[in-house]
């Protein structure tokens, strides 16, 4: 006895000329993951014998597509045909189908695995306007009692048709038998000159299938077409993920102001002020305080830490429990030891700095000679005073100090005070001397 598998066509190879962009819809970033990306991040949670991408020949290798089929659709001639290229690639013993648009990143899986779960011969994914979106260009759905029996693209309506509020979202379960024998059968006789895959539930009823609509919330399958749109849908998943972790215990002061990855995590009583960008790859455990103009990017911010404003954080780098980061500070591939301090207007790369040390003011790392990059480290309780240069690649021993101003290009043992500095002169009266011919000289101008 075979066993029974559901496969999926992702119809992704529109052209995205409304968007007005060099580069597919498909391929822009919705926190830290592609339109494209969250679709099938999505569909990867359903058991899916197989996944085929529909693509553009504009983008026959983009990294989206390879873990899965890819079928090239050469011409743009609708979605009908969009769906019979993809089954081009589809396996013969697949006994279901399911087709989605590629640029619906809000379908959530609770939604997905109802359609995955439905036994109609066809079903499909419907949605109720908006009051103030009821001249949306979607195609309109016709019911015989509880059942879809026709849609009409949004170009083909009447006016009494425009008017309904229901909508197709241009998502579908099918079974495969029916799906190639009634393919074949659509018709490019509409006002696009194109094969419509929404034809596919009138021809169904003809040939006596079981349809099944499932109401979803609007929001779930907007599309993006314009910059406009895809700011919509953008602001979406941003409330999303700022919801989940606020239920867990984060607190965000003005949380419309944060921008979130879709891989971010942050631990309890984490405390995130205004205007802060979590980019890819970012940890932050308890008890954490991230102030505002923040800029954090593969990092990992342990219990207790203290951040900003203004610091920009990324590059692999790790704070330790406690550790502090203040204003106008940036951290590139540094670990950050315990309790220590970087409080002002510094930069580290590529430094390792021991516990309880304290950075000056001013303080940089000088680890990229113009070829290679170098390393800095720092023991523990070490003190580096402000305005120090750490020429790279240099060692800082435990509980020393670093005078000052200074210039630093060779190791440091613990407990001892390095000073590099150039010697300072003092010119008696100089200054004044100085002031009394600029100002005659400036006077003899008048």
């Amino acid at each position: 006895m075979t066993s029974h598998k559901t496969g999926c066509i992702i119809l992704a190879a529109g052209q995205s000329k409304r968007l007005k962009s060099s580069v597919s819809k498909m391929f822009h970033d919705l926190a830290g993951r592609s339109v494209l990306g969250h679709v099938l991040h999505n569909l990867e949670q359903l058991a899916l014998s197989e996944i085929i991408i529909v693509a553009s020949p504009l983008t026959p290798t983009h990294p989206d597509y390879k873990h899965h089929k890819v079928a090239i659709q050469e011409e743009q001639l609708g979605t009908g045909h969009a769906a019979m290229t993809g089954m081009t690639q589809l396996s013969d013993d697949t006994s279901d189908v399911i087709i989605v648009c590629g640029d619906t990143p809000l379908l959530t899986i609770e939604t997905l695995t109802k359609l995955f779960e439905s036994k109609s011969d066809l079903a499909l994914l419907c949605a109720t306007l908006p009051d103030n979106q009821r001249d949306a260009p979607y195609g309109r759905i016709v019911f015989d009692g509880d059942n879809p029996c026709r849609i009409t693209e949004y170009k083909d309506a009447n006016t009494a048709l425009r008017n309904s509020p229901l909508i197709n979202s241009g998502v579908y379960k099918i079974r495969h038998n029916l799906l190639k024998k009634l393919l074949p059968l659509l018709s490019n006789i509409n006002a696009s000159s194109e094969y419509y895959l929404t034809d596919l539930v009138h021809i169904a009823i003809e040939h006596n299938a079981t349809t099944q609509a499932i109401n979803v919330d609007f929001n779930e399958v907007a599309g993006i077409n314009t910059r406009a749109e895809l700011e919509k849908v953008d602001a979406i998943i941003q409330g999303r993920l700022r919801a989940t972790l606020m239920a867990n215990g984060v607190t965000f002061q003005q949380p419309d102001t944060t921008r979130l990855s879709v891989d971010t995590q942050i631990g309890q009583d984490t405390i995130i002020e205004p205007c802060v960008i979590f980019k890819k790859n970012v940890i932050v455990e308890n008890n954490v305080k991230i102030k505002s103009f923040c800029y954090l990017e593969d990092c990992t911010l342990r219990n207790g830490v203290s951040v900003g404003p203004h610091a920009h954080i990324r590059g692999g780098s790790v704070l330790d429990e406690g550790a502090e980061i203040g204003n106008f500070v940036e951290l590139k591939a540094t670990h950050l030891g315990k309790k220590a301090k970087a409080k002002h207007l510094t930069y580290l790369g590529d430094a390792t700095i021991g516990e309880a040390s304290n950075i000056g003011a001013g303080t940089i790392t000088a680890n990229y000679d113009g070829f290679f990059k170098h390393k800095t480290t720092i023991g523990e309780r070490a003190h580096i005073g402000a305005d120090t240069i750490l020429v790279a690649p240099v060692s800082i021993g435990n509980d020393s100090i670093t005078a000052a101003g200074s210039i630093i290009t060779a190791d440091v043992p613990m407990d001892a005070l390095a000073i590099g500095r150039a010697l300072q002169t003092n010119k008696q009266e100089w200054a004044k001397h100085y002031k009394a011919k600029m100002k005659a000289k400036k006077d003899a101008l008048k």
